[in-house]
């Protein structure tokens, strides 16, 4: 099985593949990181923000990898060959975190693994919404954490890509500060131009859509 930059960041892939247990979690993971690595170097092409902070090859590390914990936790168990792992979906930041210190990573890219989701998190958010993660805050303040956080808000693993208005109705759960974070991030960095990214992964998402549909209907007969 082909898989985007695996020439370019062979290391990289080889990491997920020393994790991933189903193959079609390693293609769903992997490429969905590769699409968020895509969407990164677009932004900082854009001339609109000081990239100074932010060198490529780190943020392309920082792509890659953000979503390593995703093996390591529940989710996924309907997929063939992924095995219940005991460990909540939210808990793949912490678990991230934790494989890329192991696999000596610098800590700009362990940040990244480790607050990802919404916005950033904080004791508040996750005592009120009951989040089975250590309470503490999870603060995206880096350049680095913060744009590849505002860039994952563009695709999901469904797989699709996802529009600003899609993207901030997911955070209204969240309350109207992670909104408004959400939009000076949108003014920071530029909006998304998904023109380029659709001709690239149009025929992967139609393929890994078709492929999950089916495994989601034929998910009384999967062995987990």
């Amino acid at each position: 099985m082909a898989h985007f930059y695996q020439d370019q960041y062979p290391l990289e892939l080889a990491l997920h593949q020393k994790y991933a247990q189903s193959p079609v979690l390693l293609e769903l993971v992997w490429t969905h990181s590769c699409i968020l690595a895509d969407i990164c170097q677009q932004l900082l092409a854009s001339g609109l923000f000081d990239i100074s902070q932010s060198p490529s090859e780190v943020v392309m590390q920082a792509c890659l990898l953000h979503d390593i914990g995703v093996y390591l936790c529940d989710g996924f168990e309907w997929m063939p060959g992924q095995p219940v792992m005991g460990r909540p979906y939210i808990q793949h930041m912490i678990v991230g975190a934790w494989i890329l210190m192991e696999e000596g990573y610098p800590p700009p890219v362990v940040q990244v693994a480790f607050a990802h989701k919404a916005t950033g998190l904080n004791v508040s958010d996750v005592t009120h919404f009951a989040m089975d993660l250590p309470v503490q805050d999870y603060p995206v303040t880096t350049q680095l954490q913060q744009l590849v956080c505002y860039a994952s808000k563009h695709h999901s693993k469904a797989p699709k890509f996802r529009t600003s208005a899609e993207i901030i109705k997911s955070l209204e759960t969240y309350g109207q500060e992670k909104i408004d974070q959400f939009a000076a991030w949108y003014e920071y960095f530029g909006p998304v131009k998904f023109q380029p990214l659709e001709a690239k992964y149009t025929n992967w998402h139609q393929t890994m859509g078709n492929q999950i549909a089916q495994l989601r209907g034929n998910l009384g007969h999967l062995v987990v």
